[in-house]
């Protein structure tokens, strides 16, 4: 396109990042991005967000927050990905900070930002505020929870040792708990050295991946972990 002088419309420069962001290119995004500012083009929202999208998933999070502090116009869609940017990468204050930000600015969040928000909470450890945001999605926005969502929690409560609010969460969720919850609450079983729920996680983890051998693995680690190396040695 650039050897006949065809000039990209704004739909092609997106999709030139979305591969970018998807392959890791960072070199070739920074190249759209430099195209951008010698041709003048302007950074519209859906522009905005791609470089931000694109620089957030090649670990470069504070050229991502540079676009977005140059944007003029953000939607949902630019906070929101700029906020899991943040928390993919261990801005997890950082993307707390956003989120009241968006709020104060009168966006409406939706499910996805509050993966990215509960993820962020996750990382830090932020028991307290996970909660709070985690109620906030159903008492404030009537958003309706996924199991993403519950995912997060029981991956917050179990790496800080709340196991048995972890299991009472899965046991109370409206849908079955898929191998990614149940092998957070396993972690956090090895972590904390709780052998009996490791043990009854184990059960319901061979029913869901009968042919996954991973999982005996996970119940040795729980074993070995909890000083028990003859019983891990049986698995």
């Amino acid at each position: 396109m650039q050897t006949e002088q065809v000039k990209p419309n704004e739909v092609t420069l997106v999709s030139v990042l979305s591969a970018c962001a998807h392959l890791g290119a960072l070199e070739q995004g920074k190249w759209v991005h430099g195209y951008l500012k010698s041709n003048k083009v302007e950074l519209s929202v859906f522009l905005g967000t791609s470089l931000i999208d694109m620089y957030a998933k090649c670990g470069e999070v504070e050229l991502a927050l540079e676009v977005f502090n140059e944007m003029g116009v953000r939607n949902l869609l630019a906070w929101t990905t700029m906020i899991k940017g943040l928390a993919m990468h261990g801005g997890d204050m950082g993307a707390l900070s956003l989120f009241s930000d968006m709020e104060r600015a009168g966006i409406v969040p939706d499910d996805i930002t509050f993966i990215g928000v509960l993820c962020a909470c996750t990382h830090a450890g932020l028991v307290d505020q996970g909660r709070q945001f985690f109620d906030l999605m159903t008492t404030k926005y009537s958003i309706t929870r996924k199991i993403e969502h519950y995912g997060c929690m029981v991956d917050l409560l179990a790496r800080n040792g709340l196991l048995d609010k972890a299991k009472y969460l899965i046991q109370s969720m409206p849908m079955e708990p898929d191998a990614l919850i149940l092998g957070a609450l396993m972690t956090g079983c090895r972590f904390h050295r709780n052998v009996e729920l490791a043990e009854d996680v184990v059960k319901h983890l061979i029913q869901l991946e009968p042919e996954n051998g991973g999982v005996y693995v996970l119940l040795a680690n729980v074993y070995a972990a909890s000083g028990k190396p003859e019983e891990a040695r049986k698995v």
